[in-house]
This record gives C-alpha cells, structure tokens and sequence, in this order.
C-alpha cells in the first residue's frame, strides 16, 4: 500500500471510529468514561496522523487567514490572563484548551490536503465512513431509550453527567449535535448508495429518542439546504428519514419506552448563561476571561436578575445567597412558611459557542471563529452540497449547545474538505488550460 492510499485509510479508519470510542470502568468520574478515551485518541492517532499527511505542505497564511487569526488570537488571550493551567486543560471537565484547539486546526489541514490531491475519491470515502458510524451510534442510543441497554456512569458524581439516549458520547445533548451534522451526510450518499438508507432511517430514530430541541432545528436546517442545494426533493431518502422520525413514537413503539426531560431544552434554561456571558464580555472584550469563568462572572450580577432569568419566582420568599467560592456553586437559601429549600446553579458553559469564544479569549476570537466557518460554507456551497449543509447544521447546534471534543474533530474535519472544493476546482481548471495549450 503506497504511501498516500495509507494516509487516507488511516484518517477515516481514525475519525470513523472516534466517536464510538468508550472506557466501560466503573468511575465516579463520567469523564472517564467517554472523554478520556477520545482525548488519547485525538492525541495519539489523529493529531500525528494529521501532522504526518500534511508536514511537507503547511498552509499558508492566505489559504486559512481566519484559522490562523484563530489561533493567533487564543494564544494571545492565554499571555493575557496568565493562567497556564487553563491554557493546557481548558475549562474543568471540557479540555478545552490550546492543545485541543491545535489538534482541531491539525485534523483541518490534514483533511484539505487529502481532499486537494482526489476530491471526489477521499470525500466519498470519508462521507460513506461517517455515514456508517450512525449505525451503532444510534442503536446503542434507541437500545438505552428503550431501556433494553443502560448507560455507563450514570451515577457518577463528577465529570460531564451521562444522560439516557447519550450513547457512546455520553450525553445526550452531543450525539444530537453529531447526528445534525452527520444527517445531511447520510441523506446525500444515501442518494447513490442505497443501503445507507439505515444510516438515515436510524440516524432520524436517533434524533427523536434524543429530544433536544436545538440540536433537532438545526437538523431540520441541514436537510433543507441540502434539498435547496440539489435543486431536487431526494424522495426516497427524505422519506426514510420521516420514517425514522416518527418510529419512535409510534403507539406500539411508545408502550415500555421512557420519557426524559432537559433541564437545558429550553431558552429559559439558558437565558441566565447566555445573560451572563454578555455581562462578562462587556466587561473584558479583547481577550476575555479565559475559560471556566462564567459561575464567577454571574456571582457578580444581582440575585433578583439571575433568579428571574432561572425562572424562579421569590415572591413572599426570603432569598439569602449563601457563601460562593471561586470555581464552585451558586447557591440560595429561600425561607417561606418556615420551610427553607436550596436552589443551586453549576453549570459552567454557555451553550453557545459564539458567546463561550467572545467570553473566554474575546471578541475577535469568536468573529474568526465564525468567519472560519462561513467561509468554507461558501466555498463548498455549490460542489459540495453535502459538506455545506452539514457545516451549516453544525453552526446552527452550537447556537444552543457548546463545542465539545466527543463531536468537534468530525466536523473540523468536514470543514477542511470544504475548503478544498475551491482548490480542486482551482487546479483541475489548470489542467484542463494546459491540456488546451
């Protein structure tokens, strides 16, 4: 096997089975469970292997500007606030630091410079992969809905809390958010290979057990682009995804099946953490805060705000804030009638990631961000429909839900094939004029 057919197997072998990546220990720890695992995977394989394709040809500043910028402007904020640990390890439970976002950048070029030397043979293999990693991604997530399969670490005390239908991601929030990103996908190979019509089928299964709002929009996006972008309604594939849709709540489906709430699949929910985001930008907008800072942020705000933005009503109640310490729990003490109850908020991410970069590493960061990824929506807008609509898809999820390392590098991934397109494109019309030549 020469030396480029290798690379490209090894890199979809390596993404392809990443998210199904999972330590069954028993732990107090849930991150133990279904981060660590993942993080030695992006560390050890994916990040060399990224490193090895790409070392002879790294890009230029004028192929990724907003990439590098990116970067640029992360480092800079680490300087700036000073908090080495942070800038290794990120916020506490998300490792979410400059190593990771480095690996990201890497997996990015390593899946440009495959798609730039055979386009249509590497994004084929890569989409058909990734289509097929549905599969036991969404049985494994219907098997826990149905409560035929539990859930690894559900009672564990720390970490990134597992919920029922999370499969291998854990959380049921993030295979929502891959599922989003991998639908589009699957409907648009589906379309010429028809037996990943289970991919489909299962994969709109997966979105319903999941109930998560955000992720589910976001979906709904994905696809009508995509439809949008074919200029043609894809009707067997449209049709199975309905199907599966509808499955799990259909009424001989529905009888021994559980129902879970999301405390956070609503915007009431979120409205503190978004309120509290812009509070703290406003406060620090060039380099931000560095990450895990939001609980300290809103200990700064009034009682009476963040408790109205939690939907809690204090009326014919005594409030008293209990004593915060950095890093930790909000908490209230509310007295009536004699009775007293604690109220507790711990959630230490914005679900939106613009917000989440604006207030970590400041405003420019996040602008990049965004422009980064809108750029190669556009790129691969019209020669490659599917990449596209699952960018976009990805963009709108993380409108509700923070970017995590169970999901990112598929779709950093997806984002260096769209960038690619252009290139393609680019040196195939060279050919052709030096052909004519």
């Amino acid at each position: 096997m020469d030396r480029p057919v290798l690379q490209v197997s090894l890199f979809v072998f390596c993404l392809a089975i990443f998210p199904l990546l999972i330590n069954p220990v028993i732990s107090l720890n849930a991150n133990e469970v279904y981060s660590y695992t993942k993080l030695v995977w992006i560390y050890c394989l994916l990040l060399p292997i990224s490193i090895w394709i790409f070392h002879k040809n790294i890009p230029q500043f004028n192929q990724f500007p907003f990439l590098y910028i990116w970067l640029i402007t992360i480092f800079l904020s680490f300087l700036v606030v000073g908090d080495i640990k942070s800038m290794i390890n990120g916020a506490p439970d998300r490792y979410q630091g400059l190593p990771i976002y480095i690996s990201y950048s890497a997996i990015l070029v390593a899946a440009f410079t495959l798609a730039k030397s055979d386009f249509r043979s590497f994004s084929n293999r890569i989409g058909i992969a990734l289509s097929w990693t549905c599969v036991p991604l969404c049985l494994y997530s219907i098997a826990q809905y149905y409560d035929l399969l539990g859930v690894i670490g559900l009672d564990t005390t720390s970490g990134i809390m597992p919920t029922v239908a999370g499969s291998t991601l854990g959380n049921k929030g993030y295979l929502a958010g891959l599922l989003s990103l991998l639908l589009p996908i699957c409907l648009h190979f589906s379309d010429k290979k028809r037996g990943l019509l289970l991919s489909v089928l299962l994969c709109g299964a997966g979105m319903t057990v999941t109930s998560t709002r955000g992720a589910m929009l976001a979906a709904l996006v994905g696809i009508f682009t995509l439809i949008i972008q074919k200029r043609r309604l894809l009707i067997i594939p449209f049709f199975v995804v309905v199907v599966g849709l509808l499955l799990p709540v259909l009424p001989f489906g529905s009888k021994n099946a559980r129902v879970y709430s999301d405390g956070l699949s609503n915007s009431s929910g979120r409205s503190v953490l978004w309120w509290s985001a812009i509070y703290g930008i406003q406060q620090k907008p060039v380099f931000g805060w560095g990450p895990g800072h939001l609980i300290d942020i809103m200990a700064q705000r009034r009682d009476v705000e963040i408790l109205q933005e939690m939907n809690i009503k204090t009326q014919g109640k005594v409030v008293e804030r209990l004593p915060f310490e950095q890093g930790g729990a909000l908490q209230w003490r509310f007295t009536s009638n004699g009775k007293s109850e604690r109220v507790f908020q711990n959630i230490n991410a914005v679900h939106n990631e613009y917000l989440e970069y604006a207030l970590n590493f400041g405003i420019p960061t996040a602008i990049s961000f965004v422009l980064l990824f809108l750029l190669g929506i556009l790129r691969s807008w019209k020669k490659s429909p599917w990449a596209a609509s699952a960018l976009l898809a990805y963009m709108v999820y993380l409108l509700t839900w923070p970017e995590s390392l169970r999901l990112a590098p598929i779709a950093w991934a997806i984002l260096g094939i769209a960038y690619a397109v252009s290139s393609e494109h680019v040196v195939s019309s060279r050919i052709q004029i030096s052909e004519r030549s």
